[in-house]
């Protein structure tokens, strides 16, 4: 069984995250496990490979990827955590996702993720411009290292968005981890 794509790992964190489906995504999840479990049994039993080896390393470059439980945490805001790498898998398989960016204006332009949306947090104007937001959208929501935006976030709950990722360690891990952003020309 070769390995499972990117996309395919993306799209089954995606169903878990939105709770749509999460049971045939662990279903699937489950299966992959007991399919890579069998072969490494029958592997091993060919091979006399110990038990523990033939599960630790599965046989023919099988890997099972993990379940969104192993990736992202919940917590009980009902915010979902995710790392920058998780993030980065996430917006390039589903251009849906809403990158809700809460630098000033300044920060933002920057650099930023690209297609990301602006909302200053410490704007004014803050509270009613998350207010006028799709509350039927995800957003992936951000700043510089994660403060404002774990201040935002449950925020963005009370004003009726039930589909949050927080990006853990903000901008500054994205660009750490080298992933792409854009600047606006001054």
């Amino acid at each position: 069984m070769p390995r499972l794509s990117k996309r395919i790992a993306a799209t089954a964190m995606l169903l878990a995250v939105f709770g749509a489906a999460q049971v045939a995504a662990q279903v699937a999840a489950q299966t992959t496990a007991q399919t890579a479990a069998q072969t490494a049994v029958q592997t091993a039993a060919q091979d006399n490979t110990p038990m523990n080896e033939a599960i630790d390393e599965p046989a023919n470059g099988v890997t099972v990827e993990p379940t969104i439980e192993e990736t992202g945490t919940l917590k009980e805001n009902g915010v979902r955590h995710v790392s920058v790498d998780e993030a980065h898998a996430l917006i390039a398989a589903y251009p849906d996702i809403v990158v809700l960016d809460v630098r000033t204006r300044s920060e933002f332009r920057r650099g930023h993720i690209e297609g990301a949306k602006n909302i200053n947090y410490f704007s004014r104007k803050f509270g009613k411009r998350i207010k006028e937001l799709d509350p039927e959208k995800t957003y992936l929501v951000h700043c510089k290292s994660g403060h404002r935006s774990g201040r935002a976030a449950p925020l963005m709950r009370k004003a009726g968005i039930t589909t949050i990722l927080h990006m853990d360690g903000g901008f500054d891990a994205w660009k750490k981890a080298g992933h792409p952003r854009v600047r606006e020309a001054e």
